[in-house]
């Protein structure tokens, strides 16, 4: 899961594991606000709607849970520049 934190964009790469994939994002008080299934070895999730917060992802393969990794969703802005 890269980059983290992120901005936009978050990658989830599944390092070329075979066989349907399943995504879950919830937020810190246990919300399910995304959800996909793919076959893609890379996935770009649109994150720029989401507030600034940490956030889980669940990952499953064939429906089994593979891995909980937390992102954090921050500014694209820069605190120690002017803009």
């Amino acid at each position: 899961v890269y980059p983290n934190p992120a901005t936009d964009n978050l990658n989830i790469d599944w390092n070329n594991i075979t066989g349907k994939k399943s995504i879950q994002i919830y937020n810190t008080v246990g919300q399910e606000i995304f959800t996909t299934t793919s076959t893609a070895n890379v996935v770009n999730i649109d994150i720029s709607n989401l507030p600034n917060s940490i956030y889980l992802i669940k990952l499953f393969i064939e429906d089994l849970l593979y891995k909980n990794v937390k992102f954090v969703k921050e500014n694209s802005l820069n605190i120690f520049t002017d803009k």
